[in-house]
C-alpha cells in the first residue's frame, strides 16, 4: 500500500520478497526527496528493522496497524516513532474499505510455528497468535450481514490455527460453515496453509471442503529440496 498525500507519505510493503523491498527502498528515497514525514508500516520495518533506508523515519510493525493514525499525527509534529513490539492482537473489527466490497479476508492466526532457512515470515511475523474462534464467528456474522459474497481465511499458515490457544482448524471452520447461508450466498474459501500441520487434519478437512458453500480448494506452498537451489 503506497498513500501520498499533501503532508505525508505512508508506505508498507512484504519484506519477504525481494522485488517488493527494492521497490519500498525506490519509493522511500522518492518520499525523503520530496522532504515530507514519512511513515513505513507492515512486514519490512518488522522483519528488517535494522535497514539503512529506515533510519529518521517513522515505522510501525505488522500488529499495530490499530494505532496507526497515532503514528501518522506524531509523525507530522515531527517526532519519530518506532512501534514493533505488541502482546496482542489487533482488534478484527477496526475501519476498513475492502478492496472488493463483496470479499472479506480474515485473519485467522498471525506468525508461524516453523524456523525454515530460507523462509522470513518468522521474522517479520513473529511466533503464532491465534484469534478465538468465538471472536472470529462474530466477525464472519456481521461480514455475511453486510452483504459480503466470499470470505478468504487467511494467515502464514492456516494449519497451525489454534495451536497456541488448545483448538484447531477443524474446529473453527465447522464453527464458522455453520454461520453461512444455506442458499450459499456466502462462499468460504481457506487460505495458504503449509503441509506438516494441516496432515494432522486431513479428513477433517476434506469434509469441510464437501460443504456447498466452501470452495474445493486449498493453496498448499512447495518449497524446493536442494540446498543449491534454495541457496
Amino acid at each position: 500500500m503506497w498513500i501520498n498525500f499533501d503532508m505525508y507519505c505512508c508506505h508498507s510493503r512484504c519484506t519477504v520478497k525481494n522485488p517488493s523491498q527494492s521497490a519500498m527502498s525506490t519509493l522511500i528515497s522518492k518520499c525523503k526527496t520530496a522532504n515530507k514525514p514519512l511513515v513505513v508500516a507492515g512486514c519490512v520495518p518488522q522483519g528488517s528493522r535494522d535497514l539503512k533506508e529506515l533510519e529518521g523515519i517513522s515505522i510501525i510493525g505488522v500488529q499495530q496497524i490499530d494505532r496507526v493514525v497515532e503514528v501518522v499525527e506524531e509523525t507530522l509534529k515531527g517526532h519519530e516513532v518506532r512501534l514493533l513490539s505488541r502482546k496482542t492482537l489487533p482488534s478484527l473489527d477496526l475501519p476498513k474499505v475492502r478492496k472488493n466490497k463483496f470479499i472479506e479476508i480474515l485473519p485467522i492466526n498471525v506468525g508461524c510455528l516453523g524456523a525454515c532457512t530460507y523462509c522470513k515470515t518468522k521474522h517479520a511475523r513473529g511466533h503464532l497468535g491465534s484469534y478465538s474462534i468465538d471472536s472470529l464467528v462474530d466477525r464472519v456474522k456481521i461480514v455475511v450481514s453486510e452483504g459480503v459474497r466470499e470470505i478468504w481465511l487467511s494467515s502464514e499458515d492456516t494449519g497451525a490455527y489454534g495451536r497456541d490457544i488448545g483448538t484447531n482448524l477443524p474446529n473453527l471452520l465447522n464453527a464458522i460453515v455453520a454461520e453461512l447461508p444455506a442458499d450459499r450466498s456466502t462462499m468460504l474459501r481457506i487460505g495458504m496453509t503449509n503441509p506438516p500441520f494441516i496432515l494432522e487434519h486431513l479428513n477433517e478437512i476434506a469434509s469441510v471442503l464437501r460443504h456447498p458453500c466452501v470452495y474445493t480448494f486449498l493453496h498448499v506452498p512447495v518449497q524446493s529440496g536442494s540446498d543449491a537451489v534454495l541457496k
